[in-house]
């Protein structure tokens, strides 16, 4: 069993008397096994823009009118609900990993619960988005070469519809997820 904490005041290495960190603690256990993280929601954004924040740049830049420096700045702003983002998506890795049966999740209070469970249909839309921002690249690439070939960036663009699925789809299975209110 992993216990994760995404509260962005966290109580669980308090209630298990023992320090945690960004990476899974083994928690000390006379039957089973238990681990325990508190996510800490910038590290986690790092990891998952380090192999594509150069992509997502781009991406920004051929479908707006801001320029490398703007969306540079912008990927470095603590825009609303990204720590809930980054942290489910680091709940959604360490699940992957397959390394535990259990994945309980500490979170936050209400307010950012709510936006965190609403968040795949928001990742859905930045996905939506973005693809319509490559549509120009698309024309333009057609009409000078005669056909147009998928790039890093529709690559991303189908990574982010993809993973908002797979998201949603974690969220409303009663057989993987389920929500206890206390």
């Amino acid at each position: 069993v992993l216990v994760a904490s995404i509260d962005p005041a966290p109580s669980l290495a308090d209630a298990l008397r023992t320090p945690l960190g960004p990476r899974p603690t083994r928690i000390p256990r006379v039957n089973g096994q238990l681990s325990a993280v508190e996510i800490d929601p910038s590290r986690a954004l790092d990891r998952w823009l380090a192999g594509r924040r150069e992509t997502l740049e781009r991406l920004a830049v051929e479908g707006t009118w801001l320029d490398h420096e703007d969306v540079s700045r912008l990927l470095k702003l603590s825009l609303p609900g990204i720590d809930e983002l980054a942290a489910l998506l680091e709940i959604s890795r360490l699940a992957a990993e397959r390394t535990v049966d259990l994945v309980v999740v500490d979170t936050a209070p209400t307010g950012h619960t709510l936006r965190m469970l609403a968040l795949p249909a928001t990742l859905g839309d930045i996905a939506a988005v973005f693809d319509h921002m490559r549509e120009k690249a698309r024309v333009m690439e057609s009409a000078l070469t005669g056909r147009w070939r998928p790039g890093a960036g529709d690559a991303l663009v189908e990574e982010l519809a993809r993973t908002a699925a797979d998201l949603a789809a974690l969220l409303r299975d009663p057989d993987r997820t389920r929500v206890s209110w206390v």
